[in-house]
């Protein structure tokens, strides 16, 4: 019962800031998911400048049960009619570049290992040689990727689906995005490397960052832009990915 008063506090201060972000974010037409991301930095006791939960305990509690409430909450918003009116364009460029993530994921899954055996071992330089040659060879994969995206989306995109309009609009996506092509080789070694060495929750904090600090509000700006097309909303994946790495090599 002694724990009851702290775990009363922690959800009153999570709930109050969480209600303020939301009208903030609302105000500005940003997404409210971006909104508890922030609410949840600066009830944490890494803000020495907010006021924090007194039981870190508390945060798991809450965590898992916000968890539940954000699932359901995005489910409910979900709408299978939006996506039948884009049509089939975004679904078979996704198609595409989940084909093209396939090396780089592949090398971040294998760093991940050899980085934790590594550390384990108190051999971090290996970890750090294992690191450059993941990157040298996700490079060379991803170079392969990025000149055949670059000069055939059309028909990259043509392996998915014969309709001429897809791939019209398909291939003016994967002409931004395949830069992203060349940029997630750093990304995804780089964070499998983090996530060998222990640091999993700065790889998440990096990740959600980029996503919904810069890849949705640069995607929400972009389509409000009179004569914007799938190119103008590709440069997002890019952008995203710059301040991913930034952070990293910081």
């Amino acid at each position: 019962m002694s724990e009851l008063p702290h775990l009363i506090k922690d959800l009153a201060l999570i709930l109050v800031v969480a209600g303020i972000v939301t009208i903030i974010f609302k105000r500005l037409k940003q997404p409210l998911v971006l909104g508890y991301v922030v609410a949840g930095f600066l009830v944490s006791p890494n803000m020495p400048y907010t006021m924090s939960v007194v039981d870190i305990a508390d945060i798991h509690t809450w965590a898992d049960i916000g968890v539940m409430f954000l699932l359901f909450s995005l489910g409910l918003d979900f709408s299978f009619k939006k996506i039948l009116k884009m049509g089939s364009s975004p679904i078979i460029a996704t198609c595409a570049i989940v084909f093209c993530m396939m090396a780089p994921s592949a090398f971040s899954a294998a760093l991940s290992a050899l980085s934790a055996q590594s550390m384990g071992a108190g051999l971090p330089r290996r970890a750090r040689q294992g690191l450059g040659y993941g990157i040298l060879f996700s490079l060379l994969c991803g170079g392969v990727f990025f000149a055949l995206i670059e000069l055939f989306p059309d028909r990259a995109v043509a392996l998915f689906t014969p309709d001429g309009e897809v791939i019209r609009h398909g291939a003016l996506y994967l002409r931004s995005y395949g830069i992203d092509c060349i940029l997630v080789c750093f990304i995804f070694c780089l964070n499998g490397f983090f996530g060998g060495c222990g640091r999993t929750t700065f790889t998440m904090a990096n990740s959600l960052a980029a996503t919904f600090l810069v890849r949705v509000p640069v995607v929400l700006a972009v389509s409000r832009i009179p004569g914007a097309n799938m190119f103008h909303i590709g440069l997002a994946a890019p952008a995203a990915s710059c301040l991913q790495i930034v952070i990293q090599l910081v």
